[in-house]
């Protein structure tokens, strides 16, 4: 009879690289600066260029930026979501949501 002598690997998953690692960050780094370069580009020019035009403008990209994530986040969640979309928590988070963009909106002098 032979024994059978197994390692047991105690890293349980996270025992990454250090090529992996620097690899992730660096995709990290390179994500941060792609995404701050519109950021620094559209305060340049809402800074610097006050038109009716570009405002309406800008505001649209904006606006559709912000469904296109909302849209994207929706099917994520409900395809992980066993319950479907509307469950309390994210009712409540919805209305909580609407009652501070509301509170804020009485409060700004029109």
């Amino acid at each position: 009879m032979t024994d059978n002598v197994q390692s047991i690997d105690r890293s349980y998953g996270y025992a990454a690289s250090a090529e992996q690692r620097n690899k992730v960050l660096r995709n990290t780094y390179w994500l941060l600066a792609l995404s701050l370069v519109p950021t620094v580009l559209g305060a340049w020019i809402g800074g610097l260029a006050y038109s009716p035009l570009y405002a309406t403008l800008f505001l649209s990209v904006g606006a559709g930026a912000i469904a296109q994530v909302v849209i994207a986040l929706y099917k994520v969640v409900a395809r992980e979501q066993e319950g479907g979309v509307w469950t309390p928590y994210t009712a409540g988070g919805v209305v909580a949501g609407m009652v501070v963009m509301y509170g804020t909106g009485l409060l700004v002098a029109a």
